[in-house]
């Protein structure tokens, strides 16, 4: 019975090894697989948080930007308002762009020749003429109410030219001949 105990022995020791490497290697790639699955998951939950971080960030510089353009406009602004405060600033400005003068002062106007020049080219260009001043939706209308009257005389190819010679009171027979309807003989018939 002793061999069979070895036996027993040396098949459950066999056995032991046998489990025991293949469990490590099951434990080894089974704690890959869930370390992998890990950070899968705080991948796939951390990468909305930092895109909608970035966009906030972006969102948060274009904003810096505006406020900036906004006190920098602000200020000139405020710079314009205290000029027009000062005395100096409006009568200067009253004479530039109004052409102001005080009582007992001669104004004079000095031509430019940049501005002469501008005004002779203004001159030679052709004036608008009142037909061409008509907006491109009244010529259109113009044009539909024109086709819809019609002028007399106008003969298109469908219409065909009518026939004066046959007096309105007659009959016109198949071969083309008139035949009167108030009982008068048909003068090609010669009174037959």
């Amino acid at each position: 019975m002793a061999p069979r105990s070895q036996q027993t022995r040396g098949q459950s020791s066999s056995y032991r090894t046998t489990g025991r490497a293949s469990g490590l290697l099951h434990t080894g790639t089974s704690r890959l697989v869930v370390l992998s699955l890990v950070i899968l998951v705080c991948v796939s939950l951390l990468v909305p948080v930092v895109r909608n971080y970035m966009k906030q960030y972006n969102q948060l510089a274009e904003l810096d930007e505006q406020i900036t353009a906004q006190q920098t406009t602000n200020a000139e602004l405020t710079n314009e308002l205290r000029r027009w405060e000062d005395d100096n600033f409006v009568i200067a400005q009253a004479r530039e762009r109004l052409t102001f003068v005080f009582p007992g002062e001669t104004p004079y106007r000095v031509m430019d020749s940049e501005r002469a020049a501008i005004e002779r080219e203004r001159e030679r260009q052709p004036t608008i003429k009142p037909a061409m001043k008509k907006p491109w939706y009244g010529t259109l209308w113009e044009s539909i109410e024109d086709a819809g009257n019609g002028t007399p005389g106008d003969a298109t190819e469908d219409q065909a030219p009518r026939d004066d010679s046959v007096a309105p009171d007659n009959d016109v027979t198949d071969n083309g001949e008139t035949k009167p309807t108030d009982g008068a003989e048909n003068p090609t018939d010669g009174g037959q």
